[in-house]
């Protein structure tokens, strides 16, 4: 399914072996590549949503990387269609609500009886991360590890780039975080710099070929900012996973906001 304002895309059905593949959701680029054959790559098994307002008030992006089959991945996309119209009246709501409402929806939805069950009868699992920001704010909840950075300058002179960690032995599927007594996942809120930010989301196939290159988080952030061009550069990153004969896949969504309200800054 692809719209102006919604993007929905399983590795499944579009692997991109050998070759990355660029797409747009408003202003919102995602970039995908299958990995190379040279090394066995066979299939894609990643998966993501897009969604945008079409004002540009607020973005949300879901992306997944599932392992075993990609049963997982497509259980989770399917729900998220089925609330679609909620997501969007939430990330409508004034942004003191927004985000309280929007993580109430996911924890709800993962903690749901039905949905667990489900999740039993699937082979394998996905990691998941969902990114939405409104204003100047951004929001994020990620089981597993999947990556989010937020890039701006002033946050990458003082060697702030990822937002959150990887957390590996959490994932949504056969074996779930949410079948767990205490369900486990990191949330978390960031007011946006002023100026230009720039909001990344990785698979661990970007991070996870060759000599690790991007696993320097300067190295790759680096390339995620040059000139702006946020279609070219995570071109370019995935060309850069492909010479180095990455076999899993790696996804990429990426886009910017200009922040024109002061930021906090401290007190001399």
């Amino acid at each position: 399914m692809e719209e102006n304002n919604s993007f929905y895309w399983l590795g499944s059905d579009d692997m991109s072996l050998n070759k990355d593949t660029i797409k747009n959701c408003g202003e919102i680029v995602i970039g995908y590549y299958g990995g190379n054959t040279e090394s066995g790559a066979d299939k894609n098994e990643d998966a993501a949503v897009l969604l945008c307002d079409k004002d540009s008030k607020w973005k949300f992006a879901m992306l997944l990387d599932a392992h075993g089959t990609s049963e997982s991945a497509k259980l989770v996309v399917e729900n998220i269609k089925k609330e679609q119209c909620s997501i969007e009246k939430i990330l409508n709501l004034p942004i003191k609500n927004a985000f309280i409402q929007l993580h109430k929806l996911f924890f709800d939805m993962f903690n749901n009886e039905d949905f667990k069950e489900k999740c039993k009868n699937v082979n394998g699992e996905t990691a998941c991360l969902i990114v939405a920001q409104k204003e100047e704010y951004l929001w994020w909840m990620s089981i597993g590890d999947n990556r989010v950075y937020l890039l701006h300058p002033e946050l990458m002179e003082l060697n702030q780039f990822a937002l959150n960690e990887r957390q590996f032995y959490e994932w949504i599927g056969k074996v779930n975080t949410f079948d767990c007594d205490v369900p486990c996942y990191t949330t978390g809120t960031r007011l946006l710099r002023e100026g230009k930010n720039y909001i990344y989301l990785i698979t661990d196939g970007v991070l996870e070929c060759g000599n690790r290159k991007f696993e320097d988080d300067r190295e790759l952030c680096n390339m995620l900012v040059d000139n702006g061009d946020i279609s070219g550069n995570i071109s370019k990153v995935l060309n850069e996973v492909h010479k180095l004969k990455g076999r899993d896949s790696a996804t990429m969504i990426g886009w910017s906001y200009f922040n024109n309200k002061k930021a906090p800054r401290p007190t001399r």
